[in-house]
């Protein structure tokens, strides 16, 4: 699908796995890639395919072409990462998908891995 800002979603057959301070804390086969002009693609994981974190909401996020988004801190064991990743609790329409997923920055995990 692609919205009237150009943003498009896909599902995508790779698997999305992301390592957090040396853990894998996501691994997904049913992430969704979402492309934005002007940024790199980001990768949605539902929420159900992370793995050994909590999540608590750090603050609140509006996009213009999204929607309304939490910022959110990633609680590992003992360990707190904050504003690590984010989640539209509500998207607009045309990206309803989103719900329920969450996103990292990809500069705050350690990696993010597509295969």
């Amino acid at each position: 699908m692609v919205t009237s800002a150009g943003i498009e979603t896909q599902r995508i057959d790779e698997r999305v796995q992301v390592f957090l301070d040396g853990v894998m804390i996501a691994d997904s086969i049913n992430a969704i890639k979402l492309l934005e002009p002007g940024h790199e693609p980001v990768y949605y994981i539902p929420k159900n395919d992370l793995h050994e974190i909590d999540l608590a909401k750090f603050d609140d996020y509006h996009c213009p072409f999204k929607g309304e988004a939490e910022l959110l801190t990633v609680k590992q064991g003992s360990k707190q990462f904050e504003n690590v990743a984010w989640s539209y609790e509500e998207p607009f329409d045309e990206l309803s998908e989103l719900k329920g997923r969450v996103a990292f920055y990809e500069d705050k995990v350690d990696q993010i891995r597509v295969m």
